[in-house]
Parts: structure tokens; sequence; C-alpha cells
């Protein structure tokens, strides 16, 4: 009789998400209840917070998380009811990043616009 034992303990899921982050740098524009103010090359830094949760922060506007966000191959997407968009592209060279986003924040409004490569 052979008797045969395995053990899973060493195995890692192939199918798992790699960490979602990183500073990116590129033209954003914020708009909020004060009204517009625009960048030529501003750095947004994202964070991964949980499974499918993203913070968002950077100069300029206040800090906010994205929830429900989606992996798909090497890329994360977003969308809200076509308003907003948050996009990573995590297989192309250099890395980028997307967004258009308004979010509540403390009761008041701001939107997002940048799109840029990922800081070396």
């Amino acid at each position: 009789m052979l008797l045969v034992v395995a053990s899973l303990s060493g195995c890692k899921d192939k199918d798992a998400s790699p960490t979602l982050g990183g500073t990116f740098s590129g033209p954003m524009s914020v708009e909020d209840n004060v009204g517009v103010a625009s960048y030529s090359n501003a750095d947004v830094t994202i964070k991964q917070v949980g499974a499918s949760e993203v913070e968002v922060s950077g100069r300029g506007f206040t800090t906010f998380v994205i929830d429900n966000v989606v992996h798909q191959a090497n890329s994360y997407y977003m969308a809200n009811e076509g308003k907003s968009e948050f996009r990573y592209a995590g297989s192309s060279s250099p890395k980028t990043l997307l967004l258009n986003w308004t979010a509540q924040v403390d009761g008041k409004a701001q939107t997002i616009r940048f799109g840029g490569n990922k800081k070396k």
C-alpha cells in the first residue's frame, strides 16, 4: 500500500490579484465648491486598502477611497454609472492611471481628472 500525503500550505493562488499601488505623474484638474484648479504635472498616489478598495491621494484634493474596484487581467477598472471612471493599466510599460472621479468628502463634492504614468 502506498500512502501519499500532500500539503497545500506552500501553494500560492495563481489567480490572486497583485497589489495595486504607486505614485503617478501627469496633468490634473480638480473641481470643487471653490472652483477649478489645473496642474500641468501633478502626482497622484493610489494604494490598495482592501480586497476591492483603493485610496487616492495627492496635493490639491482631499484623499478619498474608491470601492468595488474590479480586477480584469492585468488592469483594474471601475466605473460609476458612466459618470466616474478609474482605470489602472498594470500590464503596460509604463504602468498608467486614468482617473475621472467625483467623490463626496465631508459633504462636499470634488471631481478629479488625471492621466499619467507610474513614477520610477
